[in-house]
C-alpha cells in the first residue's frame, strides 16, 4: 500500500561535502561502494518523483567488499544479495525501514549472512599418489636421513630429493592437522633464474662420516655444465642437498655483480672454467 518501487545497483552516493545550485537545491552525487537503491514509481520525463534511497552500505558494513548482485524474493518481499563469495538475507521488515523510516529504534532488522555449507569430497584437494613415469635417462641415489630415506634424482638436467615411502604407509588419512604428512620433494639445482645456463648431468650422494657428526647436512657430488666457462665445459662441484640448504646455481645474483668471485655460484674443483677444465680457453 505504499507503492511501488525500483531495485537497482548503483557506485553512487550522496555527495555530503557540498550541494548543486545552492543548499535548497538537489544533493550532488560522488563514486562510492556497489550498493543496492531504491528508487520510486513511476518514473517521469524529468526524473524520479524523490530522491533514490540507499538500502544498503557494503563499504562500512564489510570491509569493502562489493555488492555483485542481488535477487528478489517475490514472495516474501525479501532481497537476497551476493557480497564477494557469500549470500546474505536482507527481509522485508530491513527494507521498509530504510524506505519508511520509523521511530523504532535502529538495527533490529539486520542482514543476515546465509549458513550455506557444502557438502563434498572435494577430490582435488584430497592427498593422492600420481605415478611418475621417468626416462631412461633419469639416474637415481638415495640415502639415510634423520627422518627418513631420500632419494636424489637427476632427470632433464635437474636434481631433486624424492621422499621414499614404504608400500602401505599411505593406506589410511592423514590427521592432526597435517602435522603426520609425509616428506615433500625439494628442488636442489639449479635455482631460479637460470634460463637454461646449467643442466646437471649426474648427482651421487656422498655418504655421511660415521664420526660422530650428527648434523643433517648432506651433500653430493654433481657433473654439470658450468654456466662461468665461455662454452660451458662440464665440471664437478659438491653441492648441499639437505631441505634446509638453498637450490645451487641460483642466477639472480650472476647479473648484479661484476667478477666471478662474486656471483655466490657453486665453484667447481674439477673441470669448467678452471685450469683443469676442458679443451676450449679464452
Amino acid at each position: 500500500g505504499h507503492g511501488d518501487w525500483l531495485f537497482f545497483l548503483s557506485d553512487r552516493a550522496v555527495d555530503s561535502s557540498g550541494s548543486i545550485g545552492g543548499a535548497n537545491q538537489t544533493t550532488g552525487w560522488a563514486a562510492s561502494s556497489m550498493d543496492l537503491w531504491a528508487a520510486p514509481l513511476p518514473v517521469t520525463l524529468s526524473g524520479f518523483s524523490s530522491t533514490p534511497k540507499r538500502l544498503t552500505n557494503v563499504a562500512c558494513q564489510y570491509n569493502g567488499v562489493e555488492l555483485m548482485e542481488y535477487s528478489v524474493d517475490q514472495p516474501n518481499g525479501a532481497v537476497v544479495l551476493r557480497i564477494g563469495a557469500d549470500l546474505h538475507y536482507m527481509p522485508m521488515e530491513a527494507i521498509e525501514e530504510k524506505l519508511y523510516p520509523s521511530k523504532k529504534a535502529p538495527g533490529e532488522t539486520q542482514i543476515q549472512q546465509l549458513p550455506i555449507a557444502v557438502y563434498s569430497d572435494f577430490s582435488s584437494m584430497q592427498e593422492r599418489i600420481i605415478p611418475l613415469w621417468l626416462s631412461k635417462e633419469t639416474i637415481f641415489d638415495a640415502y639415510a636421513t634423520s627422518y627418513g630415506v631420500s632419494a636424489l634424482i637427476s632427470s632433464r638436467g635437474q636434481t631433486f630429493v624424492e621422499p621414499v615411502i614404504p608400500d602401505g604407509k599411505l593406506n589410511g588419512n592423514y590427521g592432526g592437522g597435517g602435522l603426520n604428512m609425509p616428506s615433500r620433494r625439494y628442488k636442489v639445482a639449479p635455482g631460479t633464474g637460470g634460463g637454461g645456463m646449467v643442466r646437471i648431468l649426474c648427482a651421487k650422494s656422498i655418504p655421511q662420516s660415521k664420526t660422530g657428526n650428527d648434523s643433517d647436512e648432506r651433500y653430493a657430488l654433481i657433473l654439470a655444465t658450468d654456466p662461468l666457462s665461455p662454452t660451458g665445459e662440464h665440471a664437478f662441484y659438491i653441492i648441499r642437498t639437505d631441505a634446509m640448504a638453498s637450490p645451487s646455481f641460483g642466477f639472480s645474483a650472476l647479473y648484479e655483480t661484476d667478477t666471478m668471485e662474486e656471483t655466490g655460484l657453486p665453484v667447481p674443483f674439477l673441470g669448467g672454467h678452471l685450469q683443469s677444465g676442458g679443451s676450449t680457453k679464452d
